[in-house]
């Protein structure tokens, strides 16, 4: 069925509601919808803000009171175009609980046969969303409006940049500059380096383009320098995963942009901090285990 959603009303001049209480308005026969509380502004009650009991107090409706009301929203809007109210921004949709369980089963199934290696992980991910259809767990116009333009455009422009860091050879060259500069170094700040190479390249490009660049540099530049492969690799794998200084480092974070209203410099005022941290954190601890 369509979703139940919670909305506030206001109460204008001209309403019908204004000198009536809840009982007597007939609003749940008329229109099919429920007055979850009425909220009425200080300056109108002389400190009296809310009341829900109509049985008690037979709260007579006022002009400014602000309903609580859930229902369908075709109901609803015809209540608000009936009753002559203002519906308020910040509409909610209450969760279709109802499909909650056959929800959690699909997603269990989607994520137990692709782990297992039964079918690739976009097979099983693919099957489980449409499933989600066919039972109606999911309704296809919510999905539309929980896309965000900006996010897909994001997501688009992110695998262009990669593509084009890796076939111009633009991240080679950037690896071998960083390579020839590092001979006087020590090694705590070769992993710092390496890590910090990496780290750009994940969040600009993709992880997949910084694992297979930073890679041979790292053993490159333990050959050079006579140090062991383990701790520069564990390096690049460290940097691969610091993916949150920018929002097309990862699709999460392109989601989370969408939904939270972030912008751009939201993760760069979060996220560069958090990766000098951890950078310098787990190169000393690469220095302590290894005995660079």
């Amino acid at each position: 069925g369509d979703d139940v959603i919670v909305v506030e009303m206001a109460v204008t001049a001209d309403s019908r509601l204004i000198g009536r209480t809840l009982p007597s308005s007939g609003i749940a026969d008329l229109y099919g919808v429920a007055v979850l509380g009425v909220h009425r502004p200080d300056r109108w009650t002389g400190g009296q803000k809310e009341q829900t009991d109509y049985s008690d107090t037979d709260l007579r409706f006022a002009e400014g009171d602000v309903l609580m009301v859930t229902g369908l929203r075709a109901e609803l809007e015809e209540f608000a175009r009936g009753d002559s109210l203002l519906m308020l921004e910040g509409m909610r949709e209450l969760p279709r609980r109802s499909k909650a369980v056959l929800a959690a089963v699909i997603m269990g199934g989607a994520i137990v046969t692709a782990s297992v290696g039964l079918f690739p992980i976009a097979i099983s991910a693919l099957a489980g969303a449409i499933l989600m259809f066919v039972t109606g767990c999911v309704k296809f116009d919510r999905v539309g409006r929980a896309l965000s333009a900006k996010v897909i455009v994001l997501v688009a422009a992110s695998i262009a940049v990669g593509q084009i860091i890796d076939a111009s050879g633009a991240a080679a060259w950037l690896g071998m500059v960083l390579a020839g500069g590092m001979s006087s170094l020590a090694p705590a700040f070769v992993l710092a380096a390496v890590m910090l190479f990496v780290t750009v390249l994940t969040n600009f490009a993709s992880n997949a383009t910084a694992a297979t660049v930073g890679a041979p540099i790292a053993f490159s530049i333990a050959t050079q320098l006579g140090l062991p492969p383990e701790p520069l690799v564990l390096a690049v794998l460290f940097g691969c995963n610091l993916c949150y200084a920018t929002p097309i480092a990862y699709q999460t974070n392109m989601l989370i942009m969408g939904e939270g209203g972030y912008e751009f410099s939201d993760y760069i005022r979060t996220g560069v901090p958090l990766v000098l941290l951890m950078v310098t954190t787990l190169s000393v601890l690469l220095v302590l285990t290894y005995r660079l």
